[in-house]
């Protein structure tokens, strides 16, 4: 018979990469259930289902918004996310110096799935570009777009690399 214990509140990964992250904010782990796009997914933490948004970053418009086409690069942002969290289990971390959702209802939380800090390694890898916004990782996300920038990697690679907002 199941217990309602909730489990241990996870660690995180050692590693540079995590220091942006308050030592003492709120995790806990949830199964990744369905991906919707390149920063967005659904997760189930116990009996409860809910819509993440990642924290401090915007990937491009898989679909047409506001009489928008697509942008070029939403598929991959979405496919790259599929890869690295889909069916997983992953660390939710709320970073108690931003808000706790979006004005869509969706948890703001840094995502991380076995050593790997999803919302940076998708701005390093030119997937998304740096959301403005009150949180402790703002400068380390900021400098990971100007890397991504710089490399020319995925959205930056083009001649007009301005993302599509």
């Amino acid at each position: 018979r199941p217990t309602r214990t909730p489990p241990p509140t996870p660690t995180l990964p050692a590693g540079d990469v995590f220091s942006c992250i308050p030592p003492n904010a709120p995790r806990v782990r949830a199964r990744v259930i369905q991906v919707y796009d390149g920063d967005t997914i659904s997760v189930q933490m116990g009996y409860q289902v809910a819509r993440v948004r990642y924290q401090g970053i915007d990937t491009p418009e898989t679909k047409e918004r506001r009489g928008e086409p697509p942008h070029p690069w939403g598929e991959a942002a979405k496919r790259r996310n599929r890869e690295l969290v889909s069916g997983k289990w992953v660390t939710l971390v709320w970073d108690p110096n931003s808000e706790d959702r979006d004005h869509y209802g969706r948890l703001l939380r840094y995502v991380i799935v076995d050593d790997v800090f999803v919302n940076d390694t998708l701005l390093r890898e030119g997937l998304a570009w740096y959301y403005p916004s009150e949180h402790a990782c703002s400068a380390q996300f900021l400098q990971a777009e100007a890397e991504a920038r710089a490399a020319r990697r995925g959205l930056w690679s083009g001649a007009t690399p301005t993302p599509i907002r």
